[in-house]
């Protein structure tokens, strides 16, 4: 697929960094702006923005960091955070966003989806379903980042947004979240079988197979967090011998943030790891069967 899109997705707690694990015990990185012009420059296709805490807390995610990152960045950027009302979305719209990425606010508010659509477009406005299938199988839905549980049929629910109009869906699999386990294929064919707009997928992504596997399931692209914040996309079978490009997450600790965890397993060099850059040219690769 020439259109797969490989999107670094930064989660923020207001105007920090932010990562967790199964969406929960959140550590604070650094300041997602380095993140983002290291990705911007190795060549992401698109930036994910999500405020983790907003819709928890009550918040929207900050307009500022927005304009701040817009202002620096020629690069796509969807995000999502606390947009519980047509009002919020403008302030996100106004800020610079290409598109906005709703969760919470639609589970009791689904009018909130063709009035934003009405306004901006389909192309502008995606939804993000909060998947738990530890057994590789839809047992619910979350929202408030994961800490409620959404009771509803994953057919009748699905139905129900697309029949809103919707530009796109984002899948994160909670159970693979943070993990590097590996991708949740089966939860991936139902929902492919039954999505007729692009999708894309989160959770566990750690190695080009993942990546592969996406593309030829017919995935519209993958948002990416863990892996590319600590280094630890793996080359696995492929041997790629472009130049080697590191983030300055890992010469720079101190510019990151929370040294021990970055040093201590997460934070270290590795030559048979994969960058953002070695994955775009890989894509490429996949999507026009060069060697």
């Amino acid at each position: 697929m020439s259109n797969f899109r490989i999107i670094p997705k930064i989660e923020v707690k207001r105007f920090n960094l932010v990562k967790g694990i199964n969406l929960e015990g959140i550590r604070v990185l650094g300041n997602p702006k380095t993140f983002i012009k290291e990705y911007e420059k190795n060549l992401a296709d698109e930036i994910l923005i999500e405020d983790v805490m907003a819709s928890l807390l009550d918040y929207i995610i900050e307009p500022k960091l927005i304009n701040e990152v817009v202002s620096t960045s020629s690069t796509a950027l969807s995000v999502g955070g606390g947009i519980n009302s047509l009002k919020k979305a403008d302030l996100v719209f106004s800020a610079g966003a290409d598109r906005v990425v709703l969760c919470s606010s639609i589970v009791k508010n689904l009018c909130l989806l063709t009035k934003i659509k009405e306004k901006y477009g389909s192309q502008s406005l995606g939804v993000k379903l909060e998947i738990y299938a530890p057994y590789d199988k839809i047992e619910y839905f979350t929202y408030l980042n994961g800490r409620e549980i959404f009771h509803i049929d994953p057919n009748d629910f699905i139905e129900k947004i697309l029949d809103r109009g919707i530009g796109e869906i984002h899948i994160n699999s909670i159970d693979r979240d943070g993990t590097g386990k590996g991708i949740n294929l089966q939860v991936l064919d139902y929902l492919r079988n039954n999505i007729s707009i692009p999708l894309i997928y989160s959770g566990g992504v750690s190695n080009i197979n993942d990546i592969e596997i996406l593309q030829n399931m017919g995935i519209d692209g993958v948002a990416i967090a863990s892996s590319l914040h600590y280094g630890l996309l793996n080359r696995n079978i492929y041997n790629v011998k472009e130049e080697k490009i590191f983030f300055v997450r890992t010469n720079k600790t101190d510019d990151i943030g929370n040294k021990e965890w970055l040093i201590n397993g997460y934070g270290k060099d590795n030559s048979s790891n994969l960058d953002l850059l070695d994955l775009k040219m890989i894509k490429k690769k996949l999507t026009t069967g060069r060697k």
